[in-house]
């Protein structure tokens, strides 16, 4: 079962998506969202799940501390998620938990169902708290293993929305539709490509085939994305980012993001290391001030190591540094941030976060 394109489930935490969020300036409670991928080869939900091995229980939680007397004590433990995979890798059970560790929702999924002669790859049942209602999605695949449906239906079986997907002769999505209740068309959306399967336009219509926004996008000879291109409604030009590459390499080195008056906003650049890994991430704003940096000291966009956020001046405003423990999987099981905060000249605040990944292995 592939997750990855289009939300199918309402907003809940997960591991990763907490980290996510705490690398951010603003600190927010981003949510997971399990999508489905239609282009992209299918993978395991495991390697989906950024885990390595034959993982069969995934416990997440996030830790709050509290400092007392120059020491931190823990104030409080969430329990986010529990995740089971088969031996494949596919996700058998996902239940998620409030803050008092109350199941909110629970997920099942099951394999190889049969809908319409259309090979149905799984089916996700969201139930409320009462565990009777609840609302059903079935996902339906072609012989090439690409999504061609997704469905969902309320606790008394009627249809809540729908996507339809098609593709072309070389396998490039083609079209995706929206229905509402009663299989109305919402939105279309079309894809157009180059002779070299690199996606150049991607338009979307409403009901009355007009155009809600579109994209364009060119490539070099390479098939490195130069430049991407924003319209709105009545194609009016909304904004653009134009990127740069170092000779050899196909991760983008600068990005420059044009604003709707065609001004430059702001860019961000990566510099690398002599092992080709990244080493760090700066943002500048139009006045080429530098805004933020991010140091990645394990090679790892994802893991970054220190984060400053920094004033007109020069001066720091925001810092925060993170620290990993995987296991011998080479899975992280635990981060932990400390973050100051000197945004008011006359207190520096400090926070400490933590998040755990909990996990139980197949025997060999």
């Amino acid at each position: 079962m592939n997750l990855e394109k289009f939300m199918v489930f309402l907003a809940v935490f997960s591991f990763l998506s907490v980290f996510l969020s705490n690398c951010s300036v603003v600190e927010e409670d981003n949510s997971r969202f399990p999508q489905v991928d239609a282009t992209s080869e299918r993978v395991t939900d495991r390697e989906k799940d950024d885990l390595k091995g034959p993982v069969n229980v995934c416990i997440e939680e996030y830790i709050v501390y509290v400092q007392k007397f120059d020491e931190w004590k823990e104030k409080k433990r969430s329990l986010q998620s529990r995740s089971v995979y088969d031996r494949e890798g596919n996700l058998a059970e996902y239940i998620v938990f409030s803050a008092d560790k109350i199941r909110t929702q629970k997920i099942h999924y099951a394999t190889d169902l049969k809908r319409e002669e259309i090979i149905t790859d799984s089916l996700i049942a969201i139930f409320a708290e009462s565990g009777v209602h609840y609302n059903t999605t079935l996902f339906s695949y072609d012989s090439s293993d690409r999504l061609i449906e997704q469905a969902t239906y309320n606790w008394q079986g009627f249809l809540v929305d729908k996507t339809t997907t098609t593709y072309d002769k070389n396998g490039n999505l083609l079209e995706t539709i929206y229905y509402g209740e009663e299989e109305v068309v919402e939105s279309r959306m079309q894809y157009f490509y180059d002779n070299r399967g690199n996606e150049i336009s991607f338009i979307s219509k409403d009901t009355d085939g007009a155009i809600q926004y579109k994209t364009r996008s060119k490539y070099d000879n390479k098939n490195r994305v130069l430049e991407y291109i924003f319209y709105s409604e009545e194609e009016k030009y909304d904004y653009k980012f134009v990127y740069a590459y170092n000779a050899a390499d196909d991760d983008y080195k600068e990005k420059l993001y044009y604003n709707s008056d065609a001004k430059l906003e702001s860019r961000e650049r990566y510099n690398y290391n002599e092992a080709g890994n990244v080493k760090e991430l700066l943002n500048f704003d139009a006045d080429n001030n530098l805004e933020s940096r991010y140091e990645f000291a394990l090679g790892n966009k994802d893991l970054p190591s220190t984060f400053e956020k920094y004033r007109e001046d020069g001066s720091v405003e925001l810092r925060s540094t993170y620290e990993y423990k995987f296991d011998s999987h080479d899975n992280m099981v635990r981060f932990i941030k400390m973050r100051e905060d000197f945004s008011d000249d006359s207190v520096k605040k400090v926070g400490r976060v933590a998040g755990n990944r909990i996990l139980t292995y197949f025997p060999d």
